[in-house]
């Protein structure tokens, strides 16, 4: 994704020329990890694309940093931290604190990418609906993955939810991983990863 780090104004008389220097603190590359719920600068290469704006860049060059490895999901995935979404729209999750997401349409989802699903045996969905549902929880894509679990979503008041078990297809190993909201009004709260004996 592209982001502005920088500017500055320069009038320039026909045919000058004048060198611009913008220093770029390596802090405003991080990002924040929703893994982990803080802000990274994640090791990687980054393009820098100096130009008169986003849609006339003049020149690019790539440089290495050598930060941190954001680490493979495991445990707790709250449904507000995800990493896409389709049809799906924030909620609160009490009245007081607290996030949620709601589907919008049958076949909403949303995404949690790099999951470790090494040992899990079961999950745990935190969720309710005004008119019950169902969430599927899939491997790789949200219509043709695997299926893991299927969660049937009890009738609810608005900040009442209930934690419905399921066990989970055998997966091992890192995957993105698909929540897919079979029905619409679905609240869901996060999914709860277990491993076998939990």
């Amino acid at each position: 994704m592209r982001r502005l780090r920088g500017f500055d104004k320069v009038r320039l008389a026909p045919g000058e020329t004048r060198t611009v220097t913008l220093t770029l603190p390596v802090a405003d590359l991080a990002f924040w990890d929703v893994t982990r719920s803080r802000f990274v600068v994640e090791r990687s290469t980054y393009r820098l694309m100096p130009g008169r704006s986003a849609t006339d860049l003049r020149l690019s060059a790539c440089f290495e940093i050598e930060g941190e490895t954001v680490p493979p999901r495991s445990g707790l995935l709250r449904a507000a931290d995800h990493d896409e979404y389709d049809a799906i729209t924030f909620v609160d999750e009490a009245k007081v604190a607290g996030d949620a997401v709601r589907s919008e349409a049958e076949g909403a989802w949303i995404l949690f990418r790099q999951v470790d699903l090494t040992g899990v045996a079961a999950c745990v969905a935190r969720a309710g609906s005004a008119e019950g549902g169902v969430v599927t929880v899939r491997l790789g894509d949200p219509l043709y993955g695997d299926v893991l679990a299927a969660f049937p979503v009890p009738r609810t008041a608005r900040y009442d939810f209930h934690d419905v078990p399921a066990a989970l297809a055998a997966a091992g190993g890192v995957h993105d991983v698909y929540v897919v909201f079979e029905n619409d009004g679905v609240t869901l709260v996060h999914l709860d990863l277990l491993g076998a004996g939990a």
